[in-house]
């Protein structure tokens, strides 16, 4: 993943899966949205960088993230996941 993309994190705890609401912070309620980049998060070291990813959000909701259109899908097979077009 490229140090420059841009991911939507929660604006007060600074991390994605908040963002997502997979684990929530105290304040997520009432917190808005914001943007880091890939090494800003990971200088930030809050979480695992698997949350910066499509196949995360696509696992989620079911459905690929429109900012992560460059992104292959990864099938969630574990450790010799293949782009989801290649898993079938």
């Amino acid at each position: 993943m490229r140090n420059d993309k841009r991911i939507v994190v929660c604006d007060r705890c600074l991390r994605a899966c908040c963002y997502y609401g997979e684990f929530m912070c105290d304040d997520a309620v009432t917190a808005g949205t914001g943007t880091l980049t890939v090494k800003e998060l990971k200088i930030l070291d809050r979480e695992h960088p698997s949350f910066w990813t499509n196949a995360t959000f696509t696992r989620i909701y079911g459905t690929p993230h429109p900012n992560f259109a460059d992104e292959p899908i990864l099938s969630m097979s574990g450790p010799d996941a293949k782009p989801a077009e290649a898993a079938e």
